[in-house]
């Protein structure tokens, strides 16, 4: 279960850079039932911990993906302001300058 976990978390954070939350409820429930279904000829209860855990790390990754999509975000914002100063700089501009 150890590769699978790991790809389970991969798809997460993909899904929390790439997707809003409605849409990745539907993710979830797919792969509970997914999980659910593919566990049942272990029995009932270790289909369902099989179902939980899968969640679990889902929700773990697409936290992980929000958090780099507010950092990349944020990134940009600050790469575009810094750009806007410098090319007001070069322009010979300042904020004391009368035309």
């Amino acid at each position: 279960m150890g590769p699978f976990i790991s790809v389970l978390l991969v798809f997460g954070a993909l899904c929390g850079v790439a997707m809003r939350l409605p849409l990745f409820a539907l993710v979830l429930l797919g792969a509970g039932t997914v999980v659910g279904f593919a566990s049942v000829s272990q029995g009932a209860l270790h289909g369902l911990l099989d179902a939980v855990i899968a969640i679990v790390v889902l929700q773990v990754g697409y936290a992980a993906g929000i958090g780099v999509r507010a950092g990349f975000r944020a990134w940009r914002r600050h790469r575009r302001s810094s750009e806007a100063v410098r090319s007001d700089r070069t322009m010979g501009y300042s904020t004391g300058d009368k035309c």
